[in-house]
């Protein structure tokens, strides 16, 4: 049985603070799931998330990325894979908790 045509496959980059989805580690994970026939969405972070100064802020600060998800929690997903990087991978499994969903996670450089 294949996927039904409205359910997609996600990957989703969150980038560390200083490194973005433009730098070749995420840009190379993001595009090579492009190929498999992912869709890519990039999460991008405002200043107050970037100047959290610790974890527990972090993640406090987090509701600023929401809006950037409503596109992948509309639809019904057959895979999502977060490849996080430095910061992402702090933010990476609390959305996926607070989304109630499960992720396959890719940790770069925690």
């Amino acid at each position: 049985m294949g996927l039904l045509m409205s359910e997609k496959k996600w990957v989703v980059l969150f980038p560390g603070a200083n490194y973005s989805v433009d730098h070749p580690l995420l840009y190379y994970a993001g595009s090579a799931f492009e190929e498999c026939g992912y869709q890519k969405l990039c999460i991008a972070y405002d200043n107050t998330l970037r100047m959290a100064s610790d974890t527990k802020e972090l993640i406090e600060r987090s509701s600023t990325i929401w809006p950037q998800l409503n596109e992948m929690t509309n639809i019904p997903c057959a895979d999502i894979v977060f490849v996080s990087k430095s910061m992402g991978t702090l933010l990476a499994p609390s959305v996926e908790e607070a989304l109630n969903i499960q992720a396959r996670h890719i940790f770069l450089t925690p």
